[in-house]
């Protein structure tokens, strides 16, 4: 006489086999990155953010053609999340270079530093959106003006701070 089975097929009683145990260091989501894996993430995005300026597209443009949003592509250039190996094989042929084009230029004993374009300062990340989203050139051009003028009188601050330690020294 055979066994009851259950709906999934096993013989009634008995418990589905567990998972294997996870892989030392193996990764779970929003699990901790290494600081190398970090910093080649940050290379690659700055690599990707490099050439799609190149080429002259927005991050909007890029995204339309990769069917992903233009935060997805931020997220990528700023190496706030990975790119998979079939998405850089996508942008590398969208963008018209090598996958090794990505990695060029990047140095393993090169100190990781915070990217000049912002990286993933949330305040800078919403200017940029809300700068993007003004349609009038003219503004445009008068907000940026401003912004310049602020980021010139910090430095001077800056220096200016910093020359009287230099004096004592």
């Amino acid at each position: 006489m055979t066994e009851p089975k259950s709906k999934s097929g096993r013989p009634a009683g008995k418990k589905a086999p567990q998972a294997a145990p996870r892989a030392a260091g193996g990764r779970r989501r929003g699990a901790r990155q290494s600081p190398f894996a970090k910093k080649v993430d940050v290379h690659v995005g700055d690599r990707l953010r490099q050439r799609r300026s190149m080429m002259g597209y927005t991050q909007e443009s890029l995204a339309h053609l990769l069917n992903l949003s233009h935060q997805q592509v931020q997220k990528y250039e700023t190496g706030a999340n990975r790119i998979s190996a079939g998405r850089l094989y996508e942008l590398a042929k969208t963008l018209g270079v090598t996958i090794g084009f990505f990695f060029e230029g990047f140095d393993e004993e090169m100190p990781a530093g915070e990217p000049k374009h912002g990286g993933t300062n949330r305040s800078a990340i919403e200017v940029a959106q809300n700068f993007a989203e003004i349609k009038d050139p003219a503004v445009k051009s008068t907000l940026s003006s401003l912004v310049k003028m602020l980021a010139s009188h910090e430095r001077e601050r800056e220096v200016a701070k910093a020359a009287p330690q230099r004096k004592r020294a």
